[in-house]
């Protein structure tokens, strides 16, 4: 390993190096994501098309498979999120999967970073293409088929607070989703032989803690939840730091 922290040349072809290896496994990821949203997006159209409320006023109706699958995008949009980052370090599960992985001619923050892309990164970024692509299919042949209902496009996002100001609501969403994520993601690391299992029993002590402690230590007032918000967001950095750490820490075991 070189004692460089950053070059583009070689960061760039050793996440070339890494797609080439993973990109089988990403494509059926991708394809059986996209079965699953096909078939969310199926059953929302037949539920909720087959008997459609107009109101007496004359205006158009809602769009009732719109909110059925802002649900499920968003569920499978967490869900997903956290399952794919558990496959931060699957190739080093491994002792000679392990060595592999932590000697290639890279930094570690190079490695680091070429990981979060394929594994974090592109599942996000796959996931709203294919949603979104869904969507605008599901539009274009339900609106001239159903002109007297509102056909909207759907949102894989749904606010965990309802504020007035947009930018709060972007704000907590992403406090929380970075700390889900990169907890799975640190998880990958810390539990390398079997990441889901682990960090999902980990994540359910934390949750059981953190409820009851609420009961005992909660905080009155109507910012008390955007306090916990901030201080989630703080930890999913540090979340995100702790995790390069130990792919370091890594590094230095098997080397020695």
């Amino acid at each position: 390993m070189t004692n460089d922290f950053f070059d583009s040349k070689r960061f760039l072809c050793y996440l070339s190096k890494l797609w080439t290896e993973q990109r089988r496994t990403l494509l059926i990821s991708a394809a059986i994501l996209l079965g699953i949203l096909f078939v969310i997006e199926l059953w929302a159209c037949a539920t909720s098309y087959n008997f459609v409320y107009y109101p007496d006023d004359g205006s158009k109706a809602s769009d009732g498979a719109k909110d059925v699958i802002s649900i499920w995008g968003t569920l499978l949009l967490y869900i997903g999120s956290c399952i794919s980052a558990t496959r931060f370090f699957t190739d080093g599960q491994q002792k000679a999967g392990r060595i592999h992985v932590l000697t290639q001619p890279v930094s570690m923050f190079e490695n680091w970073l070429a990981r979060t892309l394929l594994f974090v990164v592109s599942y996000l970024v796959m996931f709203h293409i294919i949603f979104y692509g869904l969507e605008i299919v599901r539009f274009l042949l339900f609106a001239p088929a159903l002109p007297k209902v509102d056909i909207e496009i759907a949102s894989p996002i749904i606010w965990i607070v309802r504020a007035s100001d947009m930018r709060i609501n972007i704000l907590i969403t992403m406090a929380w989703t970075i700390f889900a994520i990169s907890f799975f993601m640190l998880g990958s690391l810390v539990f390398p032989r079997k990441p889901l299992l682990g960090t999902t029993i980990s994540a359910f002590i934390l949750v059981l803690i953190g409820g009851l402690l609420s009961l005992f230590f909660a905080m009155p007032g109507e910012y008390s939840f955007y306090f916990v918000s901030a201080w989630i967001g703080i930890l999913g950095v540090m979340n995100l730091w702790l995790s390069y750490r130990r792919l370091c820490e890594l590094e230095v075991i098997d080397r020695m």
